[in-house]
C-alpha cells in the first residue's frame, strides 16, 4: 500500500515524468521503479543495459512424486501382500509416476542487467502478465540495438 502512496504523489508533482505503470512497476523518464515483495526498488535508466523475464520450472515436485510412487512399487515387490493392497499399491504408485511426469511449476525472476552488475527480483505468479508487460513496454522504448 506504500509504495501506490507514493506513486500517486509523485505522479502529482511530475505527471509528464511517467510514461508507463502497472501493478509490477513504473517507467519514468529518468527511472523505473519495481514494486518487489519485500521493498520498492528504484533504478535509474542510464545504468541499465538491458531487461529481462526469466521462466524457470521447478522440478522438486515432479522429482518427489516419481520418488513416491518408486517407494511404492518396491513395497509391493518385495512384501507379500494381498492381491487387493498389491493392486491398490501399484496404482497409487502407477498415478503417483504419471502425475510427476506430467505436472509443471513455473518460477519467473526479473533481472535488471547494469553496466557492472545485475539485480534479480523473484516474481510472483499472479505479477508474471505485468512483469511481461513492464519489459515489453521498456524494451519498446529503450532498446539499445
Amino acid at each position: 500500500m506504500q509504495h501506490q502512496i507514493i506513486n500517486r504523489t509523485e505522479f502529482k508533482e511530475n505527471p509528464k515524468a511517467l510514461e508507463y505503470m502497472n501493478d509490477f512497476g513504473a517507467i519514468y523518464k529518468d527511472r523505473i521503479i519495481i514494486h518487489s515483495s519485500d521493498a520498492i526498488v528504484p533504478i535509474k535508466l542510464k545504468n541499465i543495459s538491458k531487461i529481462v523475464l526469466v521462466k524457470r520450472r521447478k522440478l522438486h515436485l515432479n522429482f518427489t512424486f516419481i520418488l513416491s510412487s518408486f517407494v511404492f512399487f518396491l513395497v509391493v515387490t518385495f512384501n507379500h501382500l494381498y492381491f487387493f493392497s498389491e493392486i491398490l499399491l501399484d496404482f497409487m504408485g502407477f498415478l503417483l509416476a504419471i502425475t510427476g511426469l506430467f505436472y509443471t511449476a513455473h518460477q519467473y525472476k526479473f533481472i535488471v542487467v547494469n553496466q557492472f552488475d545485475f539485480i534479480e527480483l523473484e516474481v510472483h505468479d499472479s505479477l508474471k502478465y505485468e512483469a511481461e508487460e513492464l519489459v515489453a513496454e521498456f524494451n519498446e522504448r529503450y532498446s539499445k540495438a
